[in-house]
């Protein structure tokens, strides 16, 4: 609605953050406070807010659910990043539309997302976790576009799926082995736009 803020208070300097909702017309706090969030923080609607919480390292492991109004010992835990090599960040797709928490270590990275829209918050898979394998998303229209890049195409290759049918995966821009990384630029802007303006 636009009508609550959200913000966080850091006072050890540790990046474990104290969560505030505040409502910006009444400037009343809204529920209790969230102890102990990292910086990845996003709305999943009006009344859901998705974040991020670290294990005894400052390793970011877990992405949880939260519903305004609930004390925080009852939010969901949507996932549990196990793997110690692995941490999870957090982000809104810019069509507003998914939220997208990715799961990376120093050579691979894999990607869920959430369905804003949907009664029911849950994460599902949009690209697999395969060792050696580093992936990103974004979100247009009715589609997710997905760079993925490896040892095998280390310049990165173009992917689109059906949002609602994420297998259904069809090669934009195939990884080009001689090509520039400026050229590269130009390509994958070049075609996206392509894709947009079908």
């Amino acid at each position: 609605s636009g009508r609550l803020v959200a913000y966080g208070e850091d006072t050890n300097g540790d990046e474990a953050y104290t969560l505030y909702v505040i409502d910006a017309e009444s400037g009343e706090y809204v529920g209790q406070p969230l102890k102990g969030v990292t910086s990845d923080i996003e709305w999943a609607g009006d009344d859901y807010l998705v974040y991020i919480t670290m294990d005894s390292l400052h390793r970011p492991d877990k992405v949880c659910l939260h519903k305004l109004g609930s004390d925080q010992s009852n939010d969901m835990c949507l996932y549990h990043e196990k793997d110690d090599i692995f941490s999870l960040g957090l982000q809104a797709s810019e069509s507003k539309q998914y939220l997208f928490v990715r799961s990376e270590s120093k050579s691979t990275s894999f990607i869920f997302h959430l369905d804003i829209s949907k009664q029911k918050k849950q994460l599902e898979v949009l690209t697999p976790r395969l060792y050696g394998i580093d992936t990103a998303a974004s979100h247009r229209g009715n589609h997710f576009y997905i760079k993925r890049r490896s040892e095998d195409f280390y310049n990165s290759e173009l992917v689109a799926c059906p949002s609602n049918n994420v297998a259904e995966a069809t090669v934009l821009l195939p990884h080009r082995e001689r090509t520039s990384s400026s050229l590269r630029i130009i390509l994958l802007s070049m075609s996206v736009r392509m894709v947009y303006q079908k």
